[in-house]
């Protein structure tokens, strides 16, 4: 049976639009949903980024302040201010302004689409018709809008960052093929390409790192697709030249400056894991990756995936083993159909190059969905060229878009639910906790929401619940301090019994296990709350809790400053907060924040000449001039206090 072109095709024009509608109306209630997880530090709590005037200093500290990367993802960061400029800390325009660059992805995955599958028929491997070449793209775009795997990127606020990046993967590697296409045609395609992979590329990495990625991808890309050939059939040796700079050199450096860091041991100080167990772990986590992409099940989807058992061995569990071959197999399956279905070749190379920073050796945490944004377009890839392209499956027409179409239905149905979970904080916060009542974070989650719920009121119906789901989160393997934190908040508020038990619990995790970012800011929570009058905690214990948190080697930096604040104005023992800041100054001499506190301390003690020092190398090392606005504020500072009279 076959399809009229001519009757469907003026339809066509429709479809794209369609699919962007589909796309606001599915995610749409998911607007309404709270801040979560990493959106407080990047976001809710970096007071930096809160910018309310248009003085410049203020927009270049803001563009430079994110806590996440070395890079700062700038371009990032300068939406969000934007954000908050306009509207404040209200989490739904930020989360609308997510959906419309996942809106505007969904174009550039569709001209991308149309780019691919353009250059695999002019490759003349397969006899595919016009309608085919036409659809497939389309159908791809709806797969990829619409897959739940892909929600966290728009809806879970801080990952923007993913999002906006992967614009500029979408439109540089579509930029590269038309070049390319046209060098085939004999026309100039120079411009395009290095717009695509250059400048693109250099664009991408002010939003995020995943977009180092894009030379891989398009080498891949040219390999299957065009193969280092010009019009004539003849290999271009200034492609090689041109990889060999974007690519390889980058790769061999990059290799030269990471390995002797990842094969430090203090690189995975900080984590639960090994590097040989993180690259055990990881082989697992992309077939579960593939599992939540191609057949998500919403009971299985989450933000948090803290509860993902770590592959200690070749046979611990022994899925590791079967993880390894299977991916060995698919390496296999992609070398040996490179000629006869390229598509698929390109699909499986394409899903296993988007995890090759978030996957391999960099000590990241082990499992998160929006690493999957691109690397879900190679799998979907797979899954439209068998629906579609198959010969044996291009008789029933019919059949293929109706499967394809049921799919993108399962897809925007799941997605949609999924959406309407985090739409609303307090069923958000439930769903994932009883997804995965052994992740800590979920549960610590869903006693929080109970805190807030009960607003520190003993009377409560919600502060029983609240207790008790915190003393549960407390007790799951491997949950760190913040359960035992917020109980202890919890009691003060209410001036209820602060059992001596949640101290001892706290302070045997902060010895015994490795002293990250969530710990720190939980020891913050605990100064900030005494220091405010809301909490009245026993200084003895207070202060055990800080030397467990320091422990008997190197402390955090961060571990320290905030000793150091409590030590200000809870202890107002000023010569305990200098050597505490002396020592997070020893570890990180360069950290500028640290350089200001620093000054602070010198100016209580009046020691006005240490303090002007301090404030001259907070200038030197104010590089971008991302903080000349605080280091005013210093000098004024400076100059208030040596003009009061001492007592």
């Amino acid at each position: 049976m076959k399809i009229s072109v001519s009757a469907i095709g003026n339809k066509r024009a429709w479809v794209l639009p369609g699919i962007v509608a589909t796309v606001i109306v599915v995610y749409f209630r998911g607007l309404f949903g709270g801040y979560a997880f990493d959106d407080f530090p990047n976001i809710v709590d970096n007071m930096q980024l809160h910018v309310s005037t248009l003085a410049w200093a203020d927009w270049w500290g803001a563009t430079f302040s994110s806590p996440s990367s070395e890079l700062q993802r700038p371009l990032a960061m300068f939406t969000f201010a934007l954000n908050y400029f306009f509207t404040g800390l209200d989490p739904f325009p930020i989360k609308l302004t997510n959906l419309m660059i996942h809106a505007l992805n969904v174009v550039l995955a569709y001209w991308l689409a149309r780019e691919i599958f353009s250059a695999w028929s002019r490759r003349g491997k397969g006899a595919a018709s016009r309608l085919e070449i036409e659809y497939a793209p389309l159908a791809l775009t709806a797969l990829w809008a619409l897959a739940p795997i892909n929600l966290t990127p728009v809806l879970l606020s801080v990952q923007r960052m993913e999002s906006l990046a992967q614009v500029f993967v979408f439109a540089g590697l579509s930029l590269y093929m038309s070049g390319r296409q046209r060098q085939r045609d004999g026309q100039p395609g120079w411009a395009r390409i290095f717009v695509g992979i250059v400048v693109c590329t250099a664009l991408g990495l002010l939003a995020k790192e995943t977009a180092i990625a894009i030379p891989m991808y398009a080498f891949i890309i040219e390999w299957l697709l065009f193969g280092f050939d010009t019009r004539a059939g003849k290999h271009d040796l200034r492609l090689s030249y041109f990889y060999g700079v974007v690519l390889f050199l980058p790769l061999v450096a990059g290799c030269a400056k990471l390995l002797p860091w990842v094969l430090s041991p203090s690189s995975y100080a900080n984590r639960s894991f090994t590097l040989s167990e993180r690259l055990l772990t990881e082989s697992r986590v992309l077939w579960s990756y593939v599992e939540w992409t191609l057949l998500p099940n919403l009971g299985e989807l989450s933000l948090y995936h803290d509860d993902y058992a770590i592959s200690r061995g070749l046979f611990q569990p022994v899925s590791t083993m079967i993880a390894i071959g299977g991916m060995i197999a698919a390496f296999i399956v992609a070398f040996a159909v490179r000629n006869t279905r390229p598509l698929m070749s390109l699909g499986i190379l394409l899903f296993f190059a988007a995890h090759v920073l978030t996957a391999t050796v960099i000590p990241l945490e082990l499992v998160y969905e929006h690493r999957n944004y691109f690397a879900s377009f190679g799998l979907l890839l797979i899954v439209v060229d068998g629906l579609m392209l198959t010969p044996s499956l291009r008789r029933f027409p019919w059949a293929t878009i109706g499967a394809v179409a049921a799919l993108v239905g399962f897809y925007s149905f799941t997605t949609f639910l999924r959406a309407s979970e985090w739409g609303d904080p307090i069923r958000f916060a439930l769903s994932e906790a009883a997804k995965h009542p052994l992740s800590p974070r979920a549960v610590y989650d869903e006693g929080r929401t109970y805190v807030a719920l009960c607003n520190y009121d003993a009377e409560s119906r919600f502060f029983t619940l609240a207790r008790n789901t915190l003393i549960a989160a407390s007790r799951i393997p491997d949950a760190n301090m913040l359960p035992e934190q917020a109980l202890l908040i919890l009691a003060a508020r209410t001036n209820t019994p602060q059992d001596d038990d949640w101290w001892i619990t706290m302070q045997r995790k902060l010895s015994t296990r490795p002293v990250g970012v969530q710990e720190a800011s939980a020891l913050y929570t605990l100064s900030k709350c005494q220091e405010v009058g809301s909490c009245d905690f026993d200084q003895g214990k207070m202060l055990e809790t800080f030397y467990a948190a320091m422990g008997t080697g190197n402390p955090r930096p961060e571990v320290l400053t905030i000793f150091a604040n409590y030590a200000i104005n809870v202890l107002h023992d000023y010569d305990l907060a200098l050597r505490l800041i002396y020592g997070a100054l020893e570890a990180s001499q360069n950290n500028l924040q640290y350089h200001e506190n620093l000054a602070k301390v010198l100016i209580l003690l009046r020691k006005f000449d240490a303090a002007q020092g301090e404030i001259e190398q907070m200038k030197r090392l104010n590089h971008l001039g991302t903080s000349t606005s605080g280091i005013r504020a210093m000098e004024q500072r400076l100059q208030d206090a040596e003009s009061l009279k001492p007592e």
